[in-house]
């Protein structure tokens, strides 16, 4: 069993359609960490980001939040082998939070797996710095 991690509103979505689908068909859901910077749920874990956010600086305490908060799933976890990662990829919270948080992890534990997937938004809606962090979000050096 792995856990997941959700980044930004579209990928909070997924986390939260796909617990109520696992209850409902009573299957196994793996430990999640669900992360937004405008939570409208009480399970997600909030991060206070400036307008106009680009890649976090080191140490940062929105990172080290969510680092601790994944390091804390993985120890209810039975030998995790890997880590999942559901980000929104053109927005602050997804993509450039997702790029500090693979850093992290990689950091931590360099031979775990990581599995991403990045939500792509509407096209007409990408614009200016948002797909700047995308891009490094889908470049990011040891992201599998």
């Amino acid at each position: 069993m792995n856990p997941v991690v959700y980044l930004g509103q579209s990928s909070c979505g997924i986390g939260f359609e796909t617990r109520t689908l696992c209850k409902k068909e009573r299957l196994h859901l793996s430990p999640s960490v669900s992360v937004d910077s405008n939570p409208s749920r009480s399970d997600v874990l909030d991060v206070n980001m400036p307008n106009l956010f680009s890649y976090p600086s080191e140490g940062s305490r929105n990172v080290d939040a969510i680092v601790n908060q994944i390091i804390k799933k993985m120890e209810i976890c039975d030998n995790p082998s890997g880590l999942g990662i559901v980000a929104d990829l053109c927005s602050g919270t997804g993509s450039s939070l997702s790029n500090a948080i693979i850093t992290d992890i990689k950091d931590i534990a360099p031979n775990l797996r990581l599995q991403s997937i990045f939500i792509n938004p509407p096209y007409h809606t990408m614009h200016g710095i948002d797909i700047i962090n995308g891009i490094m979000s889908l470049q990011k050096k040891g992201s599998h």
